[in-house]
């Protein structure tokens, strides 16, 4: 994950970093969650694709396939969810830190089930995945972070990009 400002009031670095750091741990659910999902659709039809071959033979994938999607969820969810430091009450006994990490990945499990129940979504992204860093694949990648910009509206991406290459260029 990219660490950078994503939209005006983008300023919660502490939950940027948590974001971060449960990259590895999240990410991977984009793909296996399509694949869940995916695997029902092809035994219930009773047919075999191309796709499903190709992905019952991925052992592991370029992370950096599905990142810009993670980066684009874990955007809106620093949008729409942000605390901005501040905890409910009661506070249950946790850190703020650890409130953060709870919240954000019951929000990003959540979400991830949501997108996988619209009919494109798993089947983009395992194309994404199987074909990575081809034309097709590059293709997958750009429809789906279209279908979120879709579910979320658009964060100014022009700006978005220049702003997340600025971050990295520091």
């Amino acid at each position: 994950m990219i660490v950078g400002i994503c939209f005006a009031g983008d300023r919660n670095d502490k939950l940027k970093w948590i974001q971060h750091d449960l990259y590895d741990k999240l990410m991977v659910r984009l793909f296996t969650y399509s694949k869940a999902r995916y695997y029902t659709a092809v035994r219930v039809l009773g047919v075999e694709t191309e796709l499903r071959r190709r992905v019952s033979s991925i052992k592991s994938f370029d992370h950096r396939v599905l990142q810009e999607a993670h980066d684009k969820i874990a955007a809106y969810y620093r949008f729409a969810h942000d605390p901005r430091g501040q905890m409910p009450l009661p506070f249950d006994g946790l850190s703020y830190e650890e409130y953060l990490m709870r919240g954000w990945c019951m929000f990003f499990d959540g979400e991830v089930e949501r997108l996988v129940e619209m009919d494109e979504v798993p089947r983009t992204i395992l194309t994404a995945v199987a074909y990575q860093n081809t034309p097709v694949g590059y293709q997958s990648e750009d429809r789906l972070m279209a279908i979120l910009t879709e579910s979320y509206g658009n964060f100014d991406s022009a700006r978005w990009n220049d702003e997340r290459r600025s971050q990295v260029d520091k």
